[in-house]
């Protein structure tokens, strides 16, 4: 099972890595960076799909950090927003009691064919801008002619997409640093 949509771009292939792997408890991670570095920037893709469970802890770390009103994560960003994984593992609903319960400001960047509560004016949309505590801070962008999964797999020979890409990661640097500063 994917919580990808079947219309979501096709896995590429792997560039080359400047990072090493380590471990965090009893979960392997990838380091990129300089050690020096006083913040770092978490990503949990689970590329092998949701019911091999590969990131069952991410699943339940993040959601619970988010949640703290003095949180660990200061702001979240979405490239390849799949929050339809709460209505998946918790039923229809889930998706909007999550944003009522989020505790850091929010930026989703949807593609075209993302479930319409992801999308700006959807439920997520409409209920995170409704929060008086991080309203301000969230937003949500469409690239409504990308594919989900477009920012970190789709076809940089494709001069649309590449500007969408640098379109998002601008977007998310200075969502980051606005948010989450050090």
């Amino acid at each position: 099972m994917s919580c990808c949509p079947v219309t979501a771009e096709p896995a590429r292939n792997p560039s080359d890595h400047t990072g090493v792997m380590k471990k965090a408890g009893n979960t392997n991670i990838y380091v990129t960076g300089p050690a020096s570095a006083k913040a770092g920037v978490i990503a949990y893709p689970d590329i092998y799909g949701l019911d091999t469970m590969a990131c069952a802890g991410a699943h339940g770390w993040v959601p619970r950090r988010l949640h703290r009103t003095d949180p660990v994560v200061m702001g979240h960003v979405s490239f390849h927003p799949a929050w339809i994984v709460e209505n998946v593992l918790n039923g229809d609903g889930a998706v909007d009691k999550l944003a009522e319960r989020v505790k850091v400001p929010q930026l989703l960047i949807a593609a075209g064919d993302d479930p319409d509560f992801i999308k700006p004016d959807g439920s997520l949309f409409k209920i995170l801008k409704s929060r008086v505590d991080i309203g301000s801070k969230s937003d949500v962008l469409l690239f409504a002619d990308e594919k989900h999964g477009w920012v970190h797999r789709g076809d940089l020979d494709n001069a649309a997409t590449k500007t969408a890409v640098m379109k998002a990661w601008h977007t998310a640097v200075k969502f980051i640093q606005t948010n989450c500063p050090v």
